[in-house]
């Protein structure tokens, strides 16, 4: 293919101006050592496919079911019993929510995370 004939020239203003777009060619053992656009193509096709997988599954079965308690979380007056309080109910304040929806989903981010 084209790319192929340009990347083997023996010119030098040509290597030149690829060594500069493609500096990663100097990596390879030899500079002859290059896949067909074909072979190249599946293997794009390949990865895409399975990070466009992995992203479906990680929303709808990881993410996705902690988003309706998290909105009941932050929208709901939520009570608890205070020991140290002269009441016995004390609502709980909006920093102490975020600090539970932190807490609730580090797990899920850090296995997320893990995952890419």
């Amino acid at each position: 293919s084209l790319s192929t004939c340009i990347r083997n020239t023996d010119n030098f203003l040509i290597s030149s101006v690829m060594g500069l777009w493609w500096p990663t060619n100097r990596l390879y053992v030899n500079k002859k050592v290059h896949e067909s656009e074909q072979q190249s193509v599946w293997y794009k096709v390949f990865w895409i496919s399975l990070l466009a997988l992995k992203f479906y599954w990680s929303y709808y079965y990881e993410i996705l079911p902690l988003v309706p308690s998290t909105r009941k979380l932050l929208t709901k007056e939520i009570k608890y019993a205070s020991t140290y309080s002269d009441s016995k109910n004390c609502t709980m304040e909006l920093p102490l929510k975020i600090l539970v929806v932190v807490l609730t989903w580090m797990p899920y981010v850090i296995v997320y995370m893990i995952d890419i």
